[in-house]
């Protein structure tokens, strides 16, 4: 069904396309078969269609008003097809009928109605097409106060949408004009008008009569008679070639107009004469009226008061009858703004039923979404508190775990000491109760060597048992229990320890410092045992969210990070509890860096 819909109205399109090329007697052939076809949605939208495209072609010919009824049979037509976009093209077409006839207070009627339903409609391009026209029309009748609004909307409106292009440019001309007479601006009227121009050069050259017509009024006022004379020239050339002959009979007189105001008063009486003459063929008393007022004026100033008294007389009953055709238009006007007014209030109406509506939808879609939001805030509250004992959860298994590992440290230290600090301490007496004179020479350099390396052994169980929990660990943390370590280290062995701690490092939670307590302790004794150094060094630095723990030593053994060592898999271990990095160097000659970075 969609896919019928689309190429249907892909038909309508191509049809319409095809209807703007073809002369009115095609059109009129195509209108009849039209007719003499069985009646159907299909058949009537492309009578729509072809019944405006007739319609405008007869605008631009001496009988424009030939086209209304046309137009006006389109409409009734879209009317009962309840086609919106059949009704909006009929009513633009008979809008601009009645604008070129000078019926001007009916074409109003007609735009409201237009502006009224594509502003229903949501159809941007019509309310710009029908905002230029009811700005036009009201602008034929000198009500500037109305038509300044919507020339100004149609501008707005039309701005960045290059499908209302040659729209915009009308309104950019008429708009022009508007300063020019009512506004006093002629040099802003002036911009404005070559605005349109740029506009029509590029999407509508055959309107470029018409803008040339208002540009030469403009150049007139501003007193550069030689352009707008040449101006002038211009646009009754460009009206020729694109056979908009209704347009001439204005542009006559102000052409007529431009002379009078240099005292050429041959060349203005000639010229108000041929106005005269186009706007009887035309139809159009406001250009014979204007065109009688400036010969009048012509006459009089070249002292021929018989025929001045003439066109006098002419221009004065052409007024009284505008004055009177006026009267009723306006008369027309009202009841047109009184209808226009119903229906708008019965829009509005429909307008307000459906914002109600709306309004209902909406409110059960905040229902619904207040109710999600509830059942979310439950949730993540759930899922927050879940998260809140799962973390008190693992902070207890942590110090429940801290807690063993310090207990198991110091009943380890305590047997070091007590169990296996005793035995060295009896072999060491032991030892050393031996008489050495009795032993030979061979036997004394193995006692020695026995007793070197027993001093060795007990001095590590002592060092370690003293160090593994030390008293300053538990009661002032990690900088006194490291402070403690590198005064021992120092006093009984021949590596030089250095201590470098930030000082505002502060304390830090249990975990960390007994992992970092740990650390140095197993990289000191690796130190120690391996390294074959003379100096070593720890430095401990903190920024904002990073503490970093370096442990360097001079010594003469190459490092290889294998870490196959049980020592230095606990190192790994205890970095990654803490979720740092762990880094070593080698500098050859230069001993080994460990650099170890805790996030905080």
């Amino acid at each position: 069904m969609i896919k019928y819909i689309f190429c249907f109205f892909l038909g309508i399109l191509a049809f319409n396309q095809k209807t703007v090329g073809q002369t009115e007697d095609s059109l009129a052939t195509v209108i009849t078969q039209l007719k003499g076809q069985v009646i159907s949605f299909h058949r009537d939208t492309l009578l729509v269609v072809t019944l405006n495209e007739y319609a405008k072609k007869k605008i631009p010919t001496d009988e424009p008003s030939v086209g209304l009824p046309y137009a006006q049979e389109a409409e009734k037509i879209a009317a009962k097809l309840h086609w919106n976009k059949g009704l909006l093209m009929s009513y633009q077409t008979i809008a601009n009928i009645q604008n070129v006839v000078n019926r001007h207070y009916e074409a109003i009627e007609t735009g409201l109605r237009g502006l009224a339903l594509a502003e229903t409609q949501k159809d941007r391009y019509y309310e710009i097409v029908f905002a230029r026209s009811l700005g036009n029309n009201y602008d034929m009748l000198d009500n500037y106060t109305e038509a300044l609004p919507y020339y100004e909307a149609c501008l707005k409106k039309s701005e960045n949408f290059p499908a209302a292009a040659f729209v915009r440019g009308n309104c950019f001309v008429e708009y022009g004009d508007a300063h020019r007479f009512h506004l006093k601006q002629p040099l802003k009227a002036k911009m404005l008008i070559e605005e349109g121009i740029k506009i029509y050069q590029a999407v509508a050259p055959t309107s470029l009569g018409y803008a040339y017509d208002y540009l030469g009024q403009a150049l007139t006022d501003l007193k550069e008679y030689k352009k707008a004379e040449e101006v002038f020239k211009l646009s009754r050339t460009e009206l020729e070639k694109a056979k908009k002959i209704y347009l001439i009979p204005e542009l006559l007189f102000h052409t007529a107009r431009l002379y009078l105001i240099q005292q050429k008063y041959g060349i203005a009486k000639s010229v108000a004469q041929e106005g005269i003459i186009y706007s009887r063929k035309m139809g159009t008393v406001y250009g014979e009226s204007e065109a009688a007022k400036i010969l009048y004026l012509a006459r009089k100033a070249t002292n021929q008061p018989k025929e001045a008294l003439l066109a006098y007389e002419r221009f004065t009953l052409l007024r009284d009858s505008l004055t009177e055709v006026n009267m009723n238009r306006r008369f027309a006007q009202v009841q047109a703004e009184y209808k226009a007014q119903k229906q708008n209030a019965q829009i509005n109406q429909l307008k307000l039923k459906e914002k109600n509506q709306e309004i209902a939808k909406q409110k059960m879609l905040a229902y619904f979404l207040l109710g999600l939001l509830l059942v979310a805030i439950v949730a993540v509250l759930w899922i927050i508190k879940t998260n809140r004992q799962l973390r008190q959860k693992n902070r207890e298994i942590s110090e429940a775990m801290l807690q063993g590992q310090t207990i198991e440290r110091k009943r380890v230290a305590a047997d070091l000491h007590d169990t296996l600090g005793s035995t060295m301490s009896s072999l060491k007496w032991t030892m050393e109760a031996i008489n050495t004179q009795n032993l030979l020479p061979e036997e004394q350099r193995v006692y020695a060597n026995l007793k070197e390396m027993l001093e060795g052994a007990y001095n590590e169980v002592r060092l370690l048992s003293h160090n593994l929990l030390p008293e300053e660990f538990e009661k002032q943390g990690l900088q006194e229990a490291l402070k403690g370590l590198v005064r021992k280290i120092n006093n009984n062995a021949k590596i030089r320890f250095s201590l470098d701690i930030y000082e505002g490092i502060g304390r830090l939670d249990k975990k960390t410092e007994f992992e970092l307590y740990s650390i140095c302790l197993e990289l000191v004794n690796n130190i120690l045992k391996h390294a074959q150094a003379t100096e070593a060094a720890i430095i401990i630095t903190k920024s904002p969210h990073l503490l970093t723990l370096q442990i360097n030593d001079n010594g003469k053994v190459k490092f290889e990070n294998t870490h196959e060592g049980r020592g230095l898999k606990n190192v790994q271990t205890r970095v990654d509890v803490l979720n740092g990095k762990w880094e070593v160097k080698n500098s050859d000659g230069e001993g080994l860096s460990n650099m170890i970075v805790i996030p905080l």
